[in-house]
């Protein structure tokens, strides 16, 4: 059997984390599976599969999540935040915390994991898929 660091997603995979994960499209399950033509089930499966072969990409984060965390990289403070989207600063404090919980963006140490989303780049990033 192949060692895990050998295999790779499949274009399957990419297009249900791409169509699933906030960062991106932040589409549903349900909504998923009907916009790539399989079950629910499916989709689920293709997602394990891909947390196996990459599990630095998840938990996947969701929309609000990620516009709070591209708006934290930007150095926005929690008040410009919920200005911004329109939210309490007790929300706002809420979804960095669960961020926090997620190990994902500002809160990890790693420079180069801190820096992958950026709002500006979301055209070039679903064009290369």
């Amino acid at each position: 059997m192949k060692n895990m660091k050998d295999k790779k997603l499949t274009r399957r995979q990419v297009k249900a984390i791409i169509l699933r994960s906030g960062e991106f499209d932040g589409l549903s399950t349900t909504n998923v599976a009907k916009k790539m033509g399989i079950s629910e089930q499916a989709v689920n499966g293709l997602l394990r599969r891909a947390k196996q072969v990459c599990p630095s990409i998840f938990p996947l984060l969701t929309k609000r999540e990620a516009d709070v965390l591209a708006l934290l990289n930007l150095g926005r403070s929690n008040s410009y935040i919920g200005e911004k989207m329109d939210l309490p600063d007790y929300t706002v404090s809420k979804i960095i915390n669960s961020l926090e919980k997620k190990n994902r963006g500002v809160f990890n140490s790693d420079p180069a994991i801190m820096q992958r989303y950026a709002p500006h780049l979301d055209n070039q990033i679903r064009e290369k898929f």
